[in-house]
């Protein structure tokens, strides 16, 4: 099980692997069951259509919460799955039960063995504003995590919304 500091090793790290600009790298840490696909994944995030449609919006329906060591060409760094902002082809794409009822889930997964393509971005949003007036913002350091090279995705391209679902792996 790998232990992590929290926020700051989060952003001591980031800073570090910013300065290698897009790199190709592999994950590591603690094996998880996803729960539509079946996959032996490091992380997941699984997400069901507000109205039982695909194009109907996402609600959580879960996620690992396990840190990941990051390996890249120059080193490893671990990090909390917060940090991520994925692009990745789904793992499971279709109607699944959830509470009791049929919903279009999307589930995503990153899995062990697999290269993956990544870069530090910086994400900003705003904040209450001060005194009910002054505008505020914040900006923070997140991991994108693609499945295929950053110049073929399009900016702002929704990968949730694919067709294409990752073939299993094959041992």
């Amino acid at each position: 099980m790998i232990t992590g500091k929290g926020h700051d090793s989060d952003r001591t790290a980031l800073g570090e692997i910013k300065r290698l600009g897009e790199c190709t790298a592999e994950f590591r840490g603690d094996i998880h069951k996803a729960p539509f696909s079946g996959r032996p994944c490091l992380w997941f995030w699984w997400g069901y259509g507000q109205d039982g449609e695909p194009d109907g919006g996402h609600v959580c329906g879960g996620h690992t919460d396990s840190l990941l060591r990051l390996v890249t060409p120059s080193g490893g760094f671990d990090l909390h799955p917060r940090c991520l902002r994925t692009s990745l082809a789904p793992s499971y794409r279709g109607r699944a039960e959830v509470e009791d009822r049929e919903a279009f889930v999307t589930e995503f997964c990153i899995e062990a063995g697999r290269t993956y393509h990544v870069r530090v971005e910086r994400e900003t949003y705003p904040l209450p504003p001060l005194l009910h007036i002054i505008p505020r913002r914040r900006s923070v350091l997140v991991l994108a995590v693609s499945d295929i090279p950053f110049d073929i995705l399009k900016k702002g391209q929704d990968r949730s919304a694919s067709d294409e679902v990752i073939p299993p792996p094959v041992f």
